[in-house]
């Protein structure tokens, strides 16, 4: 899926560094995704997530990625990449994740 980004979106995106899109991820993508974000982060606590504060979530959430092949390969996709390219106004990309 190609998601066609209009100049409205980059002139928001560039004044707001932010942008939110419909529809990136299907429904089942997001849960699954969700799942494999979840199972990593239970990995590492070891205890339920519904135990455990928002703060400890978020310093437990840092590269993340790197446990989940799952997480590595929704990060590193050409979907997130057009995305990414296209706000940038790029050629190419070096980018860098903390969390997840």
């Amino acid at each position: 899926m190609n998601l066609s980004i209009s100049s409205q979106q980059i002139y928001f995106f560039n004044h707001h560094g932010y942008i939110a899109f419909e529809s990136v991820l299907s429904p089942g993508e997001c849960d699954e995704l969700e799942a494999h974000i979840n199972a990593a982060l239970l990995s590492r606590i070891k205890r339920p997530l519904s135990r455990i504060t928002a703060e400890e979530i978020y310093r437990e959430g840092r590269d993340l990625w790197r446990e989940k092949e799952d997480i590595k390969n929704f990060l590193l996709s050409r979907r997130l990449a057009s995305i990414a390219l296209s706000l940038a106004g790029k050629s190419s990309l070096h980018l860098g994740f903390d969390q997840w």
